[in-house]
């Protein structure tokens, strides 16, 4: 058998035909998933990030804003515009970071992404007071762009990050973190 803890709707036809037992951990379209629920994740980041006390809100993620056909994450997104305009949270353009890019999550340089597109949104004539991250690896980046532009959290940026429960995740400022677990997944794809 296979675990596989991520499969982008691209690889999900030579998957299907792998002649193992498969058991999937993401958002792929196969009916044996286990879907990491997007959309959730963002309801609960912008709920923590208003009860904070948040006006405005950024976001910085790997995951693909690709049109429906292609990718499952344009749901996550469209919460996210609806449900922080319903929370009366300001966006602006150029704090909103996601790749076009189907593919970015097979990119070596992850950590990278984050760091770069956070510096990106540091150089805005404005921030906002809230920043949603994901996923964690990106978040790493993100964490090394706030030490380097001496970013007091929680006073000047609250953050709200994605984390895998069962990777070590160091951050050295208050962040609230969303957890997936792996261990939790693969449970259900065997219960």
């Amino acid at each position: 058998g296979l675990i596989c803890p991520r499969a982008e709707p691209a690889h999900a036809a030579w998957l299907a035909r792998f002649p193992v037992a498969l058991a999937i951990v993401d958002t792929s379209p196969l009916p044996n998933a286990v879907i990491f629920d997007a959309r959730q994740f963002m309801e609960l980041s912008l709920h923590e990030l208003a009860r904070a006390g948040c006006r405005s809100v950024g976001l910085i993620s790997i995951w693909p804003h690709a049109d429906r056909t292609r990718h499952l994450y344009i749901d996550a997104y469209e919460r996210f515009f609806d449900l922080a305009g319903q929370l009366k949270l300001r966006i602006r353009d150029d704090w909103i970071h996601v790749p076009r890019d189907v593919n970015i999550a097979a990119q070596p340089k992850v950590e990278r992404y984050g760091y770069e597109h956070f510096k990106a949104l540091w150089e805005s004539a404005e921030h906002p007071e809230g920043l949603i991250v994901t996923d964690d690896v990106v978040a790493k980046g993100v964490i090394t762009g706030l030490l380097e532009a001496g970013v007091h959290v929680p006073a000047d940026l609250k953050l709200v990050l994605h984390r895998n429960r069962e990777i070590d995740f160091v951050c050295p400022m208050p962040a609230v973190f969303l957890e997936s677990s792996a261990k939790t997944m693969s449970a259900a794809l065997f219960g």
